[in-house]
């Protein structure tokens, strides 16, 4: 394609001086032509004087007749000699024009020849470079897109089209980008769609072209893809942030997520309510139908705990049958307490397990209010704990409030 446009171009270059030379080599001869014509008029003229001036002093004076034929003989072949050099002129001041033509018209070429020659190699590059390169205009429309995006795309995105429309970050957002990269490049993990309705991750360096105004020209992104590694690193997470077992956030996350509640400026602050969860007869079910039924309960319990505090709060295995649910959307204390019924309602039922055995299970729950029982997450801790504890001494199967007066008796009950 490039060599077919260079082709092109250089027979229309060729054409082009080549009618150039033509016309002034015309203009020349026609100008010369001319020129030969009028001198040649000129010289009729002065001759057909002289002569009859010369018959007019014959009849006057015989010596003036001598000296007007020896300037009429003399006449012609100035005129002659004149025109010579005249012509000699004009043909040297056409010959210097054409060589200046010819070498602009040379100049001209190899300039675009090392023009294309440039460009073809930016090109080969683009192509041959495992790197997925981008180049926008201010507005974000794409003004090339290197052939490599086809490798992990399944498609290479077309000229004149919003980038946004390939990405899925809105943080990426063309406004945005342009008031955030003004001077400097800028490195942003994003995706791009694929071919087959798929995400691909991509790092991407954007970097503005700069032109003589003070704001960029252009935008470049040059990107690399790290699908694989974004993989990696969300198992990371859930490895780190969630239960093996149930998939439901762990105790790390919990102190995350609580640290990020208790930690809100005062004017967005709000009200926090820990419930800590025990289950009732966990360890009867794990010594009749086995461990394996134990993780199958677990699992079930979880999935059906997240969903009845969802939009409302966050549930969270802590350990073993332990269970932490965080509430943070209660308008009152009524409101919490519905919250906490339909906790244990969920509890408080038949489980039907893979090997056609059926459990019923309860649940003991202690409650404790951020900030009236505890500003870190230990004390807050700690009393969900003696108010579960408090629970499952009274029979289980409930939920209570932490109270001062309930320490004494924990206490006891950890030193028994």
């Amino acid at each position: 394609m490039a060599d077919m446009y260079e082709v092109s171009l250089r027979r229309k270059l060729i054409l082009l001086f080549s009618s150039i030379f033509v016309l002034l080599i015309g203009i020349s001869i026609a100008s010369l032509v001319y020129l030969n014509n009028t001198i040649n008029k000129l010289s009729s003229f002065l001759d057909s004087n002289m002569y009859h001036s010369s018959e007019q002093i014959l009849s006057t004076d015989r010596d003036l007749q001598e000296v007007a034929l020896s300037d009429a003989e003399q006449l012609p072949h100035e005129f002659q000699s004149k025109k010579i050099t005249l012509f000699a002129l004009f043909a040297i001041l056409v010959s210097v024009l054409l060589l200046v033509i010819v070498y602009l018209g040379r100049k001209i070429l190899t300039l675009q020849n090392e023009k294309l020659e440039e460009q073809n190699l930016y090109q080969l590059i683009g192509e041959k470079m495992s790197d997925f390169i981008i180049l926008t205009d201010p507005n974000g429309l794409i003004l090339y897109a290197s052939p490599s995006h086809s490798v992990i795309l399944g498609y290479i995105p077309q000229k004149g089209v919003p980038l946004s429309n390939y990405i899925r970050e809105p943080e990426i957002a063309w406004a945005k980008l342009k008031s955030v990269v003004q001077g400097t490049p800028r490195t942003s993990e994003l995706r791009m769609r694929g071919s087959e309705g798929h995400w691909v991750w991509l790092e991407t360096k954007v970097t503005p072209v700069q032109d003589s105004s003070a704001f960029p020209a252009q935008f470049m992104l040059v990107s690399r893809e790290i699908t694989q590694r974004k993989q990696y690193e969300e198992r990371l997470h859930k490895l780190a942030f969630y239960d093996h077992l149930t998939s439901i956030p762990n105790r790390a996350h919990f102190i995350m997520y609580m640290e990020n509640l208790i930690s809100q400026p005062p004017e967005r602050r709000q009200e926090v309510a820990l419930a800590m969860l025990d289950c009732d007869r966990f360890k009867q079910l794990n010594d009749t139908l086995g461990h394996l039924a134990g993780d199958e309960f677990l699992q079930l319990l979880s999935g059906e705990l997240q969903q009845t505090v969802k939009g409302v709060g966050q549930a969270f295995r802590i350990g073993g049958d332990e269970f932490a649910v965080v509430l943070h959307r209660f308008t009152s204390p009524e409101r919490l307490e519905e919250m906490l019924q339909r906790v244990l309602q969920l509890f408080s039922k038949s489980w039907s397990l893979q090997n056609s055995a059926s459990f019923h299970t309860s649940a003991s729950i202690g409650v404790a209010l951020y900030p009236q029982h505890g500003n870190t997450i230990n004390e807050l801790l700690h009393a969900a704990d003696v108010a579960m504890y408090f629970s499952k001494n009274c029979g289980g199967n409930q939920s209570n409030l932490y109270d001062l007066n309930m320490e004494e008796e924990y206490i006891e009950q950890k030193n028994g």
